[in-house]
Order: C-alpha cells, then structure tokens, then sequence
C-alpha cells in the first residue's frame, strides 16, 4: 500500500492515524514531565466536584450499572472537551490505552478543558481522577460540561443544566419615606441679610437769631 514504509514507523502509521500518534506522544510526554506536578492552576471552582455523583442520580446509576452507557458517554465528553470527533476521540483513547497511556491521554484533554475554562485543578489530580477515580470522574465531567456547554444525554440530563442568565442592574427609586426624609433634611439657601438704609432724619428750620433787646 502507497505511502507506507516496511519498518516500525510503517507500521505504526498504518495502525493508527496521525491523530493518535499525537495523542500517543502528549500522554507519553505528560507521563515523564508533568504527572508529578501537584501546582493548581485556575481560580473557579467546580460546579460539580469529584464526589458530586449524586447530584444527577440517573448518571450515577447509569455510569454504575451500565458500562456500555458510560463507555458511551466518556467518549461523547472527550469529543465535547477536545474539540475533536468522536470518532477521533475513541480512537486517540483506544491508542493510548493500548500503550497503558489511557490515564495520562485523559490527563491531557481534562488539562486543556480546564485551562480553557479557568477551572482549578493540576496534572496529578487529573490522572488519579482518571486512574483510580473513572466513574466519579465521568459523572463530574459530564454535569460541567452540561452546565459549560449545554450538552444534552438522553434521560440523565440534570433538571437545570443552563447557567443562570446574568441580570441588569436596575436602579429602583428610594422609598417615599427616605424622599420625603431628603427633601426635609435639605438646608434652604441662606439669604443674605440686606443693611437697611437709614432714614434720612428732618431738619428743623434754623431759628432766626433772637431780637435784640429792646432799647432801655
């Protein structure tokens, strides 16, 4: 067949696409670079955490009780937080798991859906989230993601999934008590005190000098 080579190379193409070999050399990388990293990064808390299982009763027991359901719906997260197919996204996660790297490769895209999101969490929380916690990771997952993105699983959807719509502020008039108390407590404009004008007083007449004496 064109265009692949008789070495391990050619083989290794001809099994998986370029897709996973990506997949394959993030995980690889994350597993010797960053799986001992415990820095958080983020600063919004989950709505959902880790041991909010019951929060969604229905995808709790689905995720129990029903592996093939939940195989489903990890794939159908993995397409909604990578951005990629499902397709993709299945076969990624088939290549590195077959490589024992399927921890570190959901390590990887649980990493970029957090940072993408501002969520908190480090590396190693992802990989034991995906290790030793799957189930309990499933669930958390897919409740943020149906609060993030608004995506829809048939009879496990939470009864409100859509984030609550941000609210104008509204500037509400004071009460009539407090307008009335305002009007009261307003100081009236000083008036200026006007100097009256003094009252021009009436001058008598000068008297005419008395008569002189009468001649003795």
């Amino acid at each position: 067949m064109a265009g692949y080579t008789n070495d391990q190379a050619g083989c290794l193409k001809f099994i998986f696409p370029p897709e996973a070999h990506q997949a394959i050399k993030d995980a690889w990388h994350f597993a010797f670079n960053d799986l001992s990293n415990t820095t958080e990064t983020g600063a919004k808390e989950w709505d959902y955490g880790i041991f909010s299982c019951m929060s969604n009763v229905p995808l709790c027991l689905a995720v129990a009780l029903c592996p093939t359901w939940g195989t489903c719906i990890c794939y159908r997260n993995l397409e909604s937080m990578s951005g990629k197919s499902c397709e993709v996204s299945f076969v990624n996660a088939f290549a590195a798991s077959s490589v024992c790297l399927g921890s570190c490769h959901y390590a990887v895209v649980r990493g970029r859906f957090r940072a993408k999101y501002g969520l908190k969490g480090s590396p190693c929380q992802d990989c034991v989230c995906g290790c030793c916690l799957s189930p309990c990771a499933l669930c958390s997952d897919t409740n943020q993601l149906m609060v993030l993105q608004g995506i829809q699983v048939p009879y496990l959807n939470l009864k409100d999934s859509s984030p609550a719509p941000a609210t104008k502020e509204v500037k509400s008039s004071p009460p009539a008590s407090e307008a009335k108390e305002v009007k009261e407590t307003t100081p009236a404009p000083e008036v200026k005190e006007t100097t009256p004008v003094p009252e021009a007083k009436e001058t008598a007449p000068a008297q005419p000098d008395a008569e002189p004496a009468a001649k003795q």
